[in-house]
C-alpha cells in the first residue's frame, strides 16, 4: 500500500456575518457535545442519539444548506490512536455524512480530522479529508488531496447503505469504503483504502465523533452500527 505525504492547501472558512446577533444552536444531546465548523445564517440541527445510531435533522425553519457539524460522545476518554467506522444510507443531495477524528475540544473550540463523502459537482462517490482547527478566531479548514479518492469501482450504482472505518495510528490516517451488504475489505486492500501521511500539528489525542453537512430544511441523515475503538 503507497502512503503519500500529504500535501495541503490553507482555505478559510467565511465567519457568520457580523450584523445583527445569531441565537445558539440549542444545547446537545444528552452526553454529547456538537460543534458547528460553519453555520448557515441562524440554521440548526437536531442530534438524537438512540445506542449505537444517530439521527440528525435539520430544523425546517431553516434557510441553506451549508451548516457542517461534529458530534462526538463526551463519556469517551478519547486516545492518541484510535478508529470509527459507521454506516450511512447516501442522503439526497447535498446532504453530506462522514466521521471525525482526534475530536479535541474540551474548553475551546479544538481540532478534528473529518473523512466525508465528497458532494461537489455531484461526485458522491468520492470521499474527502479536512483538518478542522476552530481555535483560530474566524475558524480554518485545511483540505487534504486524497490519492485516487474516486471509490464508484468499490460502491457501484448503489447510492447506500455504505460504510466507512477510518483510523489514526501515530500520523498515519487510514480509512476504507466498501457497499454494507459486502464483506468488510482489509487495510491492506488497494481498491477500498487509502492511506496518508498526516502534519505533526494534527497528531494529538482526542474523540471519534461524526460529521454532518449540507442539510437542507427539514432533511434528515441517518447514521448506524456506530462502532468506535480507543487503542
Amino acid at each position: 500500500m503507497k502512503v503519500t505525504t500529504l500535501a495541503v492547501a490553507l482555505v478559510a472558512v467565511a465567519a457568520i456575518g457580523a450584523g445583527c446577533a445569531v441565537p445558539p444552536p440549542p444545547a446537545p444531546p444528552a452526553g454529547h457535545d456538537v460543534r458547528y465548523i460553519t453555520r448557515d445564517g441562524a440554521d440548526t440541527y437536531k442530534f438524537v442519539p438512540s445506542g449505537n445510531s444517530m439521527v440528525v435533522t435539520a430544523s425546517a425553519s431553516n434557510g441553506g444548506a451549508n451548516s457542517r457539524t461534529l458530534v462526538w460522545n463526551t463519556a469517551d476518554t478519547g486516545s492518541l490512536d484510535h478508529q470509527t467506522c459507521v454506516t450511512f444510507t447516501s442522503g439526497v443531495w447535498p446532504t453530506q455524512e462522514g466521521v471525525a477524528l482526534r475530536v479535541s475540544a474540551e474548553g475551546h473550540p479544538g481540532k478534528a480530522i473529518t473523512v466525508m463523502k465528497n458532494v461537489f459537482a455531484f461526485a458522491i462517490q468520492h470521499f474527502n479529508v479536512q483538518l478542522v482547527d476552530l481555535s483560530k478566531p474566524k475558524g480554518q479548514v485545511l483540505f487534504a488531496p486524497i490519492p485516487a479518492s474516486d471509490f464508484g469501482p468499490v460502491l457501484g450504482s448503489a447510492s447506500g447503505p455504505w460504510r466507512l472505518c477510518a483510523s489514526v495510528v501515530g500520523n498515519e490516517l487510514s480509512f476504507k469504503v466498501w457497499p454494507e451488504s459486502g464483506i468488510e475489505p482489509s487495510w491492506n486492500d488497494e481498491l477500498r483504502t487509502r492511506k496518508m501521511i498526516l502534519p505533526p500539528e494534527w497528531v494529538y489525542a482526542g474523540h471519534t465523533g461524526l460529521y454532518a453537512g449540507h442539510l437542507p430544511a427539514g432533511s434528515v441523515l441517518r447514521f448506524s452500527n456506530i462502532q468506535s475503538e480507543y487503542y
